[in-house]
């Protein structure tokens, strides 16, 4: 049972050039995901020097735990209250837990290690309740014309927010330590939760859950999921191409570079390649309209799988031009598919299917890293890329035909 929850009545929406709102939405949003890449970079530097590389792995995938396990119910709350309440708490949750981070390291600097391992498990909560209730506030900001344009500008500043950001987190460990990013990361928060709390005024009502019961929403969403062939093809889609690329950037790129012995530098080269090609893909793919976004989205996502089948070969320069066509094609289809899972998702539900999307995320990249990993130590690195980027492409072809056929 679902009722319209959030009062603000349709207006006069301006267009996304002239829209002061939006705009400001889309600058936090960047500034909030370089304060995140800031942090992680910090804590993977921390937590290697304080604990040792194996104990920095364990930290850095802990929040997956806590994220996995509470993501479910925070789609379904993402369903029951308005989005702006779910996310204005949900960043001044991250606020205090930083703040509370830097008073404890502070007066507790041989506890180094445990205190990281709290924070990034309050983080991995907060995660869960954020996500789903931010995928809802597109619809309720913009025309559904509007959308593509607004995902690519998000996919542009995101992409370009984890290039600043790493170095800037390097040098915010190397100078301030741990403190001094965790700060910075916290002012970020409370910079986004400022613009969902003051600037945001959702434009168009949300039809919102008044069932009574956790459970029978919890059901609900999942047989919307499954009985919706597009919504259930955007998904299966969803959680494929992230178990195929995922793995042959993370591991496959990194072990080419350790077995050609190019340098540490290049292993960072080659990351901010794919950065720039994804930001310049976004870019692109904003101001060019289709009148085939699924056909587009997914036969770039085919010409992806053959990219990531090639960074298994050549020397670095290769691998450098491939990994910027890998971003590039990233770019592009992530616009049109983040735009794609808003328009084709009904709102009533958009904050429960985003939840199971971030669920099998969670609970298969692990597995498809190893699974990754083990086949390139079984047979070559380059054997492992060829078989994702396969994967990638024959799963991109199917998707793509499928969601043809429901649309």
């Amino acid at each position: 049972m679902t009722a319209p929850a959030e009062a603000a009545a349709p207006v006069e929406v301006p267009p996304l050039r002239r829209d002061r709102e939006v705009q400001a939405w889309v600058v936090a949003r960047g500034l909030s995901e370089a304060g995140d890449t800031v942090w992680t970079v910090a804590l993977a530097w921390t937590a290697v020097h304080v604990a040792g590389p194996a104990a920095a792995g364990l930290l850095l995938g802990l929040g997956t735990l806590p994220r996995a396990l509470c993501t479910l119910f925070g789609g379904v709350l993402a369903d029951r209250w308005p989005t702006r309440r779910i996310v204005v708490l949900a960043n001044a949750g991250r606020v205090l837990v930083h703040l509370l981070g830097v008073l404890l390291l502070g007066v507790l600097p041989d506890r180094t290690f445990a205190v990281l391992v709290g924070v990034t498990v309050a983080f991995g909560i907060a995660d869960a309740l954020h996500t789903p209730a931010a995928a809802p506030m597109a619809r309720q900001m913009v025309r559904d014309e509007d959308v593509r344009p607004l995902m690519g500008m998000f996919q542009t500043v995101s992409r370009t927010a984890r290039l600043v950001g790493a170095p800037l987190g390097g040098v915010l460990v190397a100078a301030f330590g741990i403190r001094g990013a965790m700060l910075v990361d916290a002012a970020t928060f409370v910079l986004i939760g400022a613009v969902y709390a003051v600037v945001l005024h959702p434009r168009f009502p949300r039809a919102l859950s008044t069932s009574g019961s956790w459970r029978r929403d919890l059901g609900e969403g999942l047989g919307y999921v499954t009985r919706t062939p597009a919504v259930r093809t955007l998904l299966l889609a969803f959680a494929g191409l992230n178990l195929f690329v995922g793995p042959a950037l993370a591991v496959g790129v990194a072990l080419r570079v350790s077995q050609g012995g190019w340098g540490a530098h290049t292993l960072g080269v080659v990351e901010a390649c794919v950065g720039a090609g994804a930001a310049v893909g976004a870019l692109v793919s904003a101001r060019r309209d289709t009148a085939h976004p699924v056909r587009v989205a997914f036969g770039v996502l085919v010409v992806q799988g053959v990219a990531i089948a090639l960074l298994g070969y050549g020397g670095a320069l290769l691998v450098g031009a491939t990994a910027t066509l890998v971003g590039v094609t990233a770019g592009v289809a992530s616009t049109y598919l983040s735009s794609m899972f808003v328009l084709t998702f009904d709102n009533a539900y958009v904050g429960r299917a985003q939840s199971v999307s971030a669920l099998t995320d969670d609970a298969l990249m692990p597995a498809a890293m190893a699974g990754f990993g083990a086949l390139a130590g079984l047979t070559s690195v380059t054997a492992a890329c060829v078989a994702a980027g396969l994967g990638m492409a024959l799963l991109s072809a199917w998707s793509g035909t499928r969601l043809s056929r429901a649309r």
